[in-house]
């Protein structure tokens, strides 16, 4: 089966983002005269802004609305989006390949949209881009399907042809859950079981361009029949 559409995460996949989004998260923190360090970089992966604040709310018992800590968050992002933000390496070539072979491309986020496209435009990879689904477009964020089912919607893709790149459990579970075939990505976290799993892009566009990928994908089912792919 030829894949015709690759969704992509952005945090931790795309752009290498999380380290400031944990810093943003504990710059707030620290303005409440609370130890920043009590936030952990598992607390904030994968996990959608508006949950983050919910979360720090009740772990310090603040008296503070949860939209007033979203707009604290939001300011010192914005201050810090001009610093350098790295990303996995082989990711431009990764795109370019899939673009010149006729691939849809989208992103399936739990970020906001300014936040995505304002990165996207500072690293000029925003053209490659046939979609972005954000929080802003989802009532449920991952785990919840509802964002990969909405982009699934928005190419007008069956999921039997889409593959999803995920970083984290909650990522991973909202493609499964969406009935989408997922490979993670390697940022160092953790491993998922019995999924595909690449250290880098680059390592990705290798086995991406093997002809059986695009033939044939059933045989990502077996992971005993993959497994020396990642060996």
């Amino acid at each position: 089966m030829k894949f015709d559409a690759v969704f992509f995460d952005f945090d931790g996949v795309l752009v290498l983002s999380e380290p400031l989004h944990l810093f943003s998260w504990q710059t707030v923190l620290k303005e409440k005269n609370l130890d920043p360090n009590l936030l952990k970089y598992e607390d904030i992966i994968g996990v959608c802004d508006r949950i983050v604040a919910k979360n720090i709310k009740k772990k310090f018992n603040l008296k503070h609305d949860i939209d007033e800590l979203l707009l604290q968050k939001e300011k010192v992002f914005k201050i810090r989006l001009n610093d350098k933000i790295l990303y996995p390496k082989g990711r431009n070539k990764f795109l370019k390949y899939l673009k010149d072979n006729d691939y849809v491309l989208a992103i399936v986020s739990n970020s906001t949209f300014f936040e995505i496209k304002s990165i996207l435009k500072n690293q000029r990879i925003d053209f490659y881009f046939d979609c972005i689904i954000s929080i802003d477009d989802c009532i449920k964020a991952k785990p919840h399907p509802e964002p990969y089912l909405k982009a699934l919607r928005k190419v007008s893709c069956d999921a039997s042809k889409v593959l999803a790149i995920e970083d984290s459990k909650v990522g991973i579970e909202a493609a499964r859950r969406a009935n989408i075939c997922c490979y993670q990505l390697d940022n160092r976290k953790f491993k998922q079981e019995n999924i595909p799993y690449f250290e880098d892009f680059q390592s990705l566009l290798n086995f991406f361009s093997i002809p059986l990928v695009n033939e044939d994908s059933s045989f990502l089912l077996n992971f005993k029949n993959y497994k020396k792919c990642f060996e």
